[in-house]
């Protein structure tokens, strides 16, 4: 049943321009999806990259943390070696 005041010619021209703004803007959507695969494939390849930079840094700075307690301690003449070490590998290298 049709809604009064609306014909077929109505609903089939409505169907058309429904039709053409899909069809234009497909290009469009396209060049959208191939923009976001290739940052996708940016990302897969930093991701890692990234990671082994963070967990060096973050060796980096347990080993300065070590050397600076190191060198607080032997400054004051202890010889804390042994239990630096066990220090270290436990609470920071672990």
């Amino acid at each position: 049943m049709r809604a009064a005041g609306t014909s077929l010619d109505d609903g089939a021209q409505r169907s058309r321009e429904h039709a053409e703004r899909m069809r234009s803007g497909a290009p469009e959507a396209h060049a959208i999806r191939a923009a976001l695969r290739s940052a996708e494939e940016r990302i897969d390849v930093t991701t890692p990259r990234l990671t082994a930079i963070v967990s060096t840094q973050n060796d980096l700075a347990r080993l300065r943390i070590t050397t600076g307690i190191s060198e607080l301690y032997t400054a004051r003449g202890f010889a804390i070696r042994t239990g630096l070490d066990r220090l270290a590998d436990r609470d920071f290298f672990a």
